[in-house]
């Protein structure tokens, strides 16, 4: 077995190329992002494993240095994102049993493996070596389909005359680009601000966190701002995957919730990236049971799924 630590750039590239679908959490540029803004103590151990059957796997790591002796605690971009073990075929026992002989000697103190939900079953077998399975939820919408088909099929009556009203107020949507990015990175973190203090969250991420994630993910991110003439009323921030587009965060000024910009905002995104794309992941917004109805009257199912943890390697 080969084992190349910190693949470059080209070869992260050309592996993700040979799997069917991924998330842009499994792109180089998102682990970069990843140790951008986490402190010293961490730093990317990822890994690509070639075996002699022609199998290739990747684990996407994140390790944490604790304590004054070289004891660290492992995690698989387990950050808001989705990591686990990435393979175009199947994972198999021998696969993970070697995997897991090679990470044994970093003294690791703990290992988070969070994978995709669509990749949950390629993981049970870790269960065999002692890793605890938790459960845990997302919420997904398949959108490739002409887009009047999901307006007909997934979307509410309820929430297509919510739509309905805003269109009467002459919403619009303005999407990011590279010589918009600036901008619209410091009007989207203003209602996140106004959002946070909302919601009672103290534990507020700076503005430069997200301003790295449109630096290192490029094209590959961007944010859809819900416009009345020029009034910014809301945000959502969308990553893109390859088969794939994910609902990462949202935000709004609460004085123009009246307006309904959050249903013509999603219901844009969605129009604009049908059939382009075959799967939208809105996310599981834990402890937010009205934002769980909220994406559920857009069509999208609750997807039940596991995360696996182990103390000591």
């Amino acid at each position: 077995m080969q084992v190349l630590q910190n693949p470059d750039q080209t070869t992260h590239d050309d592996f993700l190329q040979t799997l069917e679908d991924y998330y842009a959490f499994a792109r180089p540029e998102w682990i970069e992002h990843q140790v951008a803004i986490m402190d010293w103590r961490w730093s990317d151990a990822s890994r690509l494993y070639r075996f002699p059957d022609g199998t290739e796997i990747f684990l996407p790591l994140l390790q944490k240095r604790v304590g004054a002796i070289p004891l660290f605690k492992v995690y698989f971009s387990t950050f808001y994102s989705y990591g686990g073990l990435l393979c175009a075929g199947a994972i198999e026992r021998r696969h993970l049993e070697a995997i897991l002989k090679d990470i044994q000697p970093l003294n690791v103190s703990r290992l988070t493996i969070f994978p995709s939900p669509e990749s949950d079953a390629a993981h049970i077998g870790l269960q065999k070596f002692g890793f605890k399975a938790h459960e845990t939820f997302t919420h997904g919408l398949n959108i490739g389909k002409p887009f009047e088909e999901i307006w007909q099929q997934d979307i509410s009556s309820k929430n297509r005359n919510m739509i309905r009203k805003a269109e009467k107020n002459n919403l619009h949507v303005r999407i990011s680009d590279e010589k918009t990015i600036e901008p619209f990175v410091d009007i989207y973190y203003r209602m996140y601000l106004d959002t946070a203090q909302r919601w009672d969250d103290t534990r507020l991420m700076r503005v430069e966190t997200f301003a790295s994630i449109f630096a290192h993910l490029r094209e590959h991110a961007q944010i859809y701002l819900c416009y009345q003439d020029e009034q910014p009323l809301s945000g959502v921030i969308i990553l893109f995957g390859k088969r794939n587009i994910f609902y990462y965060a949202s935000a709004g000024f609460s004085q123009y919730r009246d307006l309904a910009p959050n249903n013509f905002l999603l219901k844009e995104i969605i129009r604009l990236n049908c059939q382009k794309y075959s799967f939208f992941n809105m996310g599981a917004s834990v402890g937010l049971p009205n934002v769980q109805k909220f994406k559920e009257s857009f069509g999208a199912q609750k997807i039940d799924f596991y995360y696996h943890v182990k103390n000591r390697i």
